[in-house]
């Protein structure tokens, strides 16, 4: 069961990490807060199963991230970040990172903080 997620979207790098300078959304959200369309977007895109870094930070300037932390209960946080998710859904052939794309659509539609 999902306890938490902490979800950044942004553009550029802050100076020594791999975290948005410039931020677009910031949503945490707890259990209270999760609805079902968020909780089956995690379970069908088996997003549990995900963690690490996707996509290539040098292909755009300025690079867009998205980065993911979710809390699972009996188990370590999954941390995922995603670089030019859009340019690498157009260039590539990754299926993790259609997966996270839909999640992180239902994430920000569910919430209201579709760009």
């Amino acid at each position: 069961m999902i306890e938490k997620i902490k979800y950044l979207h942004g553009t550029g790098l802050q100076k020594g990490t791999a975290m948005p300078r410039d931020l677009m959304a910031a949503v945490s959200i707890g259990r209270k807060e999760m609805t079902a369309g968020i909780a089956n977007s995690f379970a069908r895109e088996e997003i549990e199963n995900l963690s690490g870094t996707y996509g290539d930070p040098s292909m755009g300037e300025p690079v867009e991230i998205d980065f993911l932390e979710i809390s699972v209960s009996n188990r370590e946080a999954i941390s995922v970040q995603a670089f030019n998710r859009g340019i690498t859904l157009l260039v590539g052939d990754s299926d993790e990172m259609r997966r996270l794309h839909r999640f992180i659509c239902v994430l920000e539609d569910e919430l209201g903080h579709a760009d």
